[in-house]
């Protein structure tokens, strides 16, 4: 059972862009997904009520009508904002007289808001209920409206969190997830104020969240920063690059750590992997510790929606590694680790 895919999700669109947003310049765009979208008769996308979302909404609904395609609108209300309900109502009324278009609200249900990482929370809990209805509908691909601008901060929020090199390549344009959801993010190469110039040339109107002025979470506070870090060098443009060479080097790690998962992986399910010991001890490193996230992360699907600790797997890893004689077992991202075999095959199960 495979549990990393060979296939390269970096489509070359991610470059700063030059033509203006309109209709054809859009369908340029689409042109790089067109292997995901030639046979999909309806298509979703995540809109919010704030100007990206609305403006990528509105390319869209055009282009599926030019295409013969169905478009569903999908709007979370999170239920921590009193506004959010009629915020929801409010894109339903924009968008009820779009060709092509139908609107579904999406509502989190919790006992209580979340007291820690709330943003976190909410954006896990929105692609849970996005990818829910996507898979109700059979529908395989979930647009997102992320722009340079939200590339960049993402990128100096993982750098700023001590993330490794797989998260500072920050957000691809195509990400396929487990169960076969492709999340296409077409706008990586426009910036905001690009997006909102569309949406004046258009008329379409947006929302703007008060959240997004709130210095209490950490991207904003970020984004207010964005000006003295350009002026030192670390503009958007050069991040952009930096994500690129990036990418190309994370894209061969990748590479070679699925040949290490096909040599090594021996009988396995969606419950356990086994994996060959001693051949996993000759490991680089950085492959070694790819190849067991990996394996978590395929273990535990949808429910664990962050990757392992990144300083725990590492500890972990130097366990293996320098006591493999006297490794007595380990839990870590709700799996257990045992060797078996006469210590010859290292276990990985999901704990039950």
């Amino acid at each position: 059972m495979a549990v990393l895919h060979k296939q390269n999700n970096h489509a070359d669109i991610s470059a700063p862009a030059t033509a203006p947003l309109n209709a054809e310049s859009f369908a340029a765009l689409m042109n790089a997904y067109s292997a995901q979208l030639t046979h999909a008769d309806t298509l979703a996308i995540g809109v919010s009520g704030g100007g990206d979302s609305m403006g990528l909404a509105h390319m869209l609904h055009q282009w599926c009508a030019a295409n013969g395609k169905t478009l569903h609108i999908l709007t979370v209300d999170h239920k921590l904002r009193s506004a959010a309900a009629q915020e929801a109502q409010q894109v339903k009324a924009w968008v009820k007289n779009w060709s092509k278009a139908l609107h579904f609200t999406l509502e989190w249900q919790h006992a209580q808001k979340p007291q820690s990482r709330i943003q976190e929370e909410a954006r896990a809990a929105r692609y849970a209920l996005m990818s829910e209805h996507c898979a109700a509908h059979n529908i395989r691909a979930l647009f997102i409206a992320h722009n340079a601008n939200d590339q960049y901060e993402t990128f100096l929020i993982r750098l700023t969190s001590g993330s490794g090199l797989k998260g500072l390549c920050a957000m691809k344009p195509l990400q396929t997830e487990q169960g076969c959801l492709d999340k296409i993010r077409p706008l990586l190469g426009h910036s905001h104020d690009e997006i909102l110039e569309y949406c004046r040339n258009q008329g379409v109107k947006w929302i703007e969240d008060p959240s997004n002025e709130d210095e209490q979470y950490k991207r904003v506070r970020l984004r207010n920063s964005t000006e003295t870090l350009s002026a030192e060098g670390l503009s958007a443009k050069r991040v952009t690059t930096l994500i690129k060479r990036l990418a190309r080097a994370n894209d061969a790690l990748s590479h070679y750590t699925y040949q290490a998962q096909e040599q090594l992986t021996h009988a396995s399910d969606e419950n356990a992997h086994n994996i060959d010991f001693k051949g996993f001890l000759k490991l680089p490193e950085d492959i070694a510790l790819r190849l067991l996230s990996a394996i978590m992360q395929s273990l535990q699907g949808q429910t664990m929606p962050y990757p392992p600790n990144s300083e725990k797997l590492e500890s972990l890893y130097t366990r293996l590694h320098n006591d493999a004689d006297g490794f007595k077992g380990a839990t870590l991202y709700k799996c257990q680790f045992k060797l078996t075999s006469k210590a010859t095959m290292l276990q990985i199960m999901k704990e039950t």
